[in-house]
C-alpha cells in the first residue's frame, strides 16, 4: 500500500513562431507547442496543497528553460515555394525515422530483460540441462544486441541523408495548408481568439450578477504581447489595444523580463481589468531579427493552458 501521493502538473505554452523563407524570402508563421512537467509527493492528509504548488512550479520551469533553449522549431514548409528551411532538416528526419531507433533500443531491452534470466543461471547452483542452454543464450543475447547496433548504424544513416524537399508535393501542400499561416491571416485569426476569450470572460463575470465596484476587484482579462528579444532589452513604448478598442500605453524599461505582468490603466466606461504579459519568440535560427515587427501580435492569456492531478 502506498503511503505518499504523487503530484504532477503540465503546462503548455503555443508560440508563434516566424519564419523567413531562406530560399524565396516568403514570411509565414506557424504555432509551436512546447510543455513543461512536474512532480512532487505528499503525504496522504498532509501537504498536498504545498505538494501541487511545488509541482506546477517544476512545470513552470521546466517550461521557462525550454522555451529559452534556441534551435526549437517543427518542420513547416513554406507556403511560397513549398520547401522546408535548411535548420529543420534534422527534425524532420528524425520523426520520420523515430519507429527505426525505437526498433533498436527494443533490442537492447530484449538482451536485458534476457540477462536477467542468464544471472539465476551463472550464480545459483542448476542441473546440466540449465548449464547447455546457457551458450545458447549468451549466443542469443549477443546476436540481437548487434542487431541493435546494426539498426541505429542504418537510423543514423537515414537521418543523414534524409531530405524532406523531396517529399510528393501534395504531403507538402497539406501540412502547409494545416499549420503554416502569413502573418496577416495569422493576425486575424488571434483577433477572433482574444474575441472569444473576452466573450467567455465577460459571460462567466456575468453570471455572478455582481455590481461594477467588486467587478473591478477581480483579476484582470490577460494579454500576451509576443516581442522579439531585442524589444525586451530595449527601453520605449508599447501601445496596447484592448478587446473593447482602448488604446493604452505602457512604457517599458531596461530590465523587464519575459512574463512579467504590466497593469493597463482602468477606464470608467468598462469595469473590467486589463494587463498585458510580455512574451518573447524567435525567429528559429534566423538571428537577423531587424526585418520582424518589434510588437508581433496580442493573444489572449489564457492562450497558455495548464493541468494538473
Amino acid at each position: 500500500m502506498s503511503l505518499y501521493l504523487e503530484h504532477t502538473a503540465t503546462v503548455r505554452v503555443t508560440t508563434p513562431t516566424l519564419v523567413r523563407c531562406i530560399h524565396c524570402q516568403t514570411a509565414y508563421i506557424y504555432e509551436f507547442t512546447q510543455a513543461g512537467y512536474g512532480y512532487a509527493e505528499s503525504g496522504l492528509i498532509f501537504g498536498k496543497r504545498s505538494a501541487k504548488n511545488a509541482a506546477m512550479t517544476e512545470a513552470q520551469e521546466a517550461l521557462r528553460r525550454k522555451m529559452e533553449r534556441p534551435g526549437g522549431c517543427a518542420p513547416v514548409p513554406c507556403p511560397g515555394c513549398l520547401r522546408f528551411q535548411p535548420y529543420m532538416r534534422e527534425t524532420a528526419a528524425r520523426r520520420k525515422y523515430r519507429q527505426v531507433q525505437a526498433l533498436a533500443w527494443t533490442c537492447f531491452v530484449f538482451v536485458l530483460i534476457l540477462g536477467c534470466f542468464m544471472v539465476p543461471i551463472v550464480t545459483l547452483p542448476t542441473g546440466d540441462h540449465e548449464r547447455r542452454v546457457l551458450p545458447n543464450l549468451v549466443a542469443l543475447g549477443g546476436g540481437v544486441s548487434l542487431l541493435g547496433v546494426v539498426i541505429l548504424l542504418i537510423h543514423a544513416h537515414l537521418v543523414a541523408r534524409y531530405d524532406p524537399n523531396n517529399m510528393l508535393e501534395w504531403s507538402r501542400k497539406l501540412i502547409c495548408s494545416q499549420r503554416a499561416m502569413r502573418p496577416e491571416r495569422f493576425q486575424e485569426i488571434q483577433q477572433r481568439r482574444t474575441e472569444e476569450s473576452f466573450r467567455g470572460f465577460n459571460q462567466a463575470i456575468s453570471r455572478l450578477k455582481v455590481p461594477d465596484e467588486k467587478v473591478r476587484r477581480f483579476p484582470p482579462f490577460i494579454l500576451d504581447v509576443w516581442v522579439t528579444p531585442a524589444f525586451l532589452a530595449s527601453e520605449g513604448a508599447l501601445t496596447v489595444v484592448s478587446p473593447m478598442g482602448h488604446s493604452s500605453t505602457l512604457d517599458i524599461r531596461p530590465g523587464i523580463a519575459a512574463g512579467d505582468v504590466y497593469p493597463l490603466p482602468a477606464t470608467p466606461l468598462h469595469p473590467v481589468k486589463f494587463a498585458v504579459r510580455l512574451r518573447p519568440f524567435h525567429p528559429c535560427d534566423d538571428r537577423d531579427d531587424s526585418w520582424i515587427p518589434n510588437v508581433f501580435s496580442t493573444v489572449p492569456g489564457d492562450f497558455e493552458s495548464a493541468d494538473r492531478s
